[in-house]
């Protein structure tokens, strides 16, 4: 019988052979490592690229609604806005809001209407404002009486409640809201008296500002918002900006806010310049820029940052 050697062919592997493979092996998962880090980071930013969008068109779609609604006056035509008192002003820069330094803040003003309706007619233009199924009306707040043909504002100076067992009724005992406050009691008087059926809307302001976001008030973080570089961590903390609507957050990762207005200098209803404060200029329009980022930061710890702008015409008229 014949016998065969395998002796050479069962040699094994060699230490060189080894060595090699185990190179190959560690190019492999370095070059596998960098594209999981790469898509890492390109994910991240396509990410943060569509987080800052989405922001930016639902920022600017709110604030659109709020200055598309700035002067709603009721059912009055656009400019036919009439009282003895002064037009009540679309742009309201009396806000109790403070914004982040180095960024600006405005507001807007409308008219809300009210459930209730004016239930006996004025007999004279000073009597009070007898009202029907009006509730959360305090001293002190400024509302609008209209009837579509004409409107007045007045700040309600007490509020009288009908007798126990009546009809919900209440009358609006009003001062005027130009009267100096430390001689207040100055009944407004106006040109027109109202009949029954007029309606009562409410005066609000919604003011849109800077500040820190919620998650940047959290005891556990308490990382203010802020652009100047922080040294104890080597960035900045924009991440921690939002956009603040009357007191709620609307969205964060928002860090800067340049308002300016538009102003028709000629009478011909058209904007020629823009300003940073409107003074007693008439205003058509206001521009507003929003400085944009993407709250989570790329592994280079950098943010992704955006500037969007867009002009919004006033439509109820150029007040100011």
């Amino acid at each position: 019988m014949k016998v065969t050697n395998y002796t050479k062919s069962q040699a094994g592997i060699t230490l060189v052979e080894i060595l090699i493979g185990i190179v190959l092996s560690l190019m492999l998962s370095l070059a596998m490592s960098q594209i999981f880090i790469t898509n890492k980071s390109t994910y991240k930013t396509q990410a943060g690229i569509s987080r800052i969008q989405e922001n930016a068109r639902y920022a600017m779609q709110r604030i659109s609604e709020t200055i598309n609604a700035g002067g709603f006056v009721g059912c009055l035509p656009g400019r036919l806005y009439t009282t003895a008192a002064a037009t009540p002003p679309v742009i309201d820069n009396a806000g109790t809001f403070s914004p982040m330094s180095g960024t600006n803040a405005f507001g807007i003003r409308r008219a809300v209407p009210l459930p209730g309706v004016v239930n006996r007619s004025m007999i004279t233009p000073s009597d009070d404002v007898g009202v029907s199924n009006i509730t959360g009306l305090g001293d002190g707040t400024t509302v609008m009486i209209s009837d579509c043909d004409k409107a007045s504002q007045f700040v309600i100076k007490t509020v009288a409640e009908s007798p126990a067992g009546s009809p919900p009724s209440y009358a609006l005992e009003h001062e005027d809201p130009l009267v100096d406050p430390a001689d207040p009691g100055v009944k407004a008087v106006y040109g027109n008296q109202y009949n029954a059926l007029a309606r009562i809307y409410l005066w609000t302001s919604s003011f849109f500002y800077i500040d820190t976001s919620i998650a940047g008030k959290n005891d556990s973080i308490d990382r203010p918002c802020k652009i100047a570089d922080d040294p104890t961590t080597g960035y900045d903390d924009r991440s921690y900006c939002a956009l603040y609507l009357n007191g709620d957050e609307l969205m964060e990762g928002v860090h800067g806010l340049a308002v300016t207005y538009g102003i028709d200098a000629d009478g011909d209803f058209l904007a020629e310049q823009y300003v940073s404060s409107i003074g007693t200029n008439n205003v058509m329009s206001i521009r507003v820029a929003l400085t944009i980022n993407s709250v989570d930061r790329l592994p280079d710890r950098d943010l992704l940052v955006k500037q969007v702008s867009s002009t919004f015409n006033l439509r109820n008229g150029s007040l100011n």
